[in-house]
């Protein structure tokens, strides 16, 4: 089994950057391979949901956060929630229902808050189980383009996935 780490972009996606990160997780999951995800919206909420529509088991599902879970619920709820408030809500009972089966499939980072630090150490950490990725890469997003850089750097294989949305 490989762990097959996720990166996107999360504040800005639309149904292309879906359907694309559903279909790979399908593939991984098919090959029986582990996945390696953040916690937050987009591509890392979309790959949670259809890990879970496949199957209840999460012994191959890694979920890292850069803060504490209500923290980070916090900083979505203040940067998006009026916008994506749906999505949060959904991501919160996935992520009530991993707790439940599985507390050890989500690991929180330590940080006071969710910030560009804490979110490259969350990455770092990431990268290192990985042996394989995937990027989802939107408008360029930094946290992406990092993600990438890092795999390359450890030689890790990553598929680069670009995409240019307008805003909403």
């Amino acid at each position: 089994m490989e762990w097959v780490l996720i990166s996107g972009s999360w504040r800005t996606v639309n149904q292309e950057v879906e359907k694309d990160v559903r279909r790979i997780v399908k593939e991984i999951y098919s090959k029986g391979d582990g996945l390696i995800i953040g916690g937050a919206l987009g591509p890392d909420e979309f790959a949670i949901d259809e890990w879970l529509k496949l199957s209840k088991d999460i012994e191959r599902l890694e979920i890292y956060l850069p803060t504490k879970w209500e923290t980070f619920y916090k900083h979505l709820l203040d940067e998006v929630g009026k916008e994506r408030g749906s999505e949060i809500s959904r991501l919160n009972d996935n992520l009530g229902t991993i707790l439940s089966k599985n507390p050890e499939a989500v690991l929180e980072g330590n940080a006071e808050e969710a910030n560009q630090e804490s979110y490259y150490a969350r990455i770092d950490t990431m990268i290192k189980k990985s042996h394989r990725g995937y990027a989802f890469h939107v408008n360029n997003s930094e946290g992406v383009q990092y993600s990438i850089d890092k795999m390359k750097e450890q030689k890790k294989p990553i598929q680069i996935n670009k995409y240019a949305i307008s805003k909403r």
